[in-house]
């Protein structure tokens, strides 16, 4: 029923704390990991097999150093009008972070918003999640074309509440 395809261990892993968090991108062309060693890792999925034990994932390099540990990634169900990833960071400080990525051989990492205490949570941000469609929940737009421009993220922490944020794509 399952079939193992891959995994890491102490000689291929780029992690050296738990994995608290991982999320597939839309396109189900990579994989993001995020840990207690304040990382957050894409995986790439390739169409060769290695002859590790990682198959066909590979790290895409540089990964991302926070300044907390990364507690809650999601990466956004399609890319920005520029082409890019878009990915949500929480961390154990309660902090957001919004991300753009870029597929390219320098792995470009472009901070676009912080959300801090004063807005997201004042303690571990325990789960993201993009809403898995444009616009904003529950509106019906005259003009499609502003629905489209935007996107939800929900939030939950460990500070027992739940906040849901809606991102502008216009700007990323």
């Amino acid at each position: 029923m399952f079939v193992k395809v891959a995994y890491s261990d102490k000689h291929t892993g780029i992690h050296s704390r738990i994995i608290w968090t991982c999320a597939w991108s839309h396109d189900s062309c990579f994989f993001i990991t995020g840990s207690r060693d304040k990382k957050a890792v894409l995986w790439k999925v390739t169409d060769t097999n290695s002859d590790s034990c990682l198959g066909p994932v590979k790290a895409c390099l540089p990964f991302h150093e926070a300044e907390d540990s990364v507690t809650a990634v999601s990466m956004a169900p399609l890319l920005t009008p520029t082409g890019h990833y878009l990915i949500a960071i929480g961390l154990e400080n309660g902090t957001i972070h919004l991300f753009t990525w870029t597929d390219t051989e320098e792995g470009v990492w472009t901070r676009c918003v912080t959300l801090d205490k004063t807005i997201a949570h004042c303690a571990t941000v325990k789960r993201l999640k993009f809403r898995n469609r444009e616009g904003v929940a529950g509106e019906t737009a005259a003009d499609d074309e502003e629905q489209t421009k935007r996107l939800q993220l929900a939030s939950c922490s460990s500070d027992r509440s739940v906040r849901i944020f809606t991102v502008s794509l216009a700007g990323l």
